[in-house]
């Protein structure tokens, strides 16, 4: 029962990771693009 648990959990954590590392990927050059863009905006 619990080795079931187990692997539910783990199943479930690598969703969110992925869904999280697809939103980084995809947002990830944006905010890096916008981070170096404000400094030279301010100037």
């Amino acid at each position: 029962m619990a080795e079931a648990m187990k692997w539910k959990w783990l199943i479930v954590l690598y969703k969110t990771t992925g869904f999280a590392g697809f939103i980084y990927l995809k947002m990830g050059p944006v905010l890096c693009r916008s981070l170096v863009n404000h400094p030279s905006e301010e100037r």
